[in-house]
């Protein structure tokens, strides 16, 4: 199986797209903070940190993303534009 994709200059770069990685692996992938503000708060997953406008939006989105951190995690992608 090819766990590596080739850039436009021909450097091989790792992709997970063929990697089946548990629910716990994918978890465990990322540091995650929550920075709670005045209104809303910050939710910093990595290197990558995604404001909410209301607490209750962001808890609802980490849940998700905790019941299933594959496809929650390719949907933030997506919306990162990554």
């Amino acid at each position: 199986m090819n766990y590596f994709t080739t850039t436009t200059e021909g450097v091989p770069m790792p992709t997970l797209d063929n990697v089946k990685l548990t629910r716990q692996q994918a978890l465990s992938s990322y540091s995650i903070n929550i920075e709670f503000l005045s209104r809303g708060c910050i939710i910093r997953m990595g290197c990558k940190s995604i404001p909410f406008q209301s607490v209750e939006e962001a808890m609802t989105e980490l849940n998700e993303y905790v019941k299933n951190p594959l496809a929650s995690g390719k949907k933030w992608r997506e919306i990162l534009g990554e």
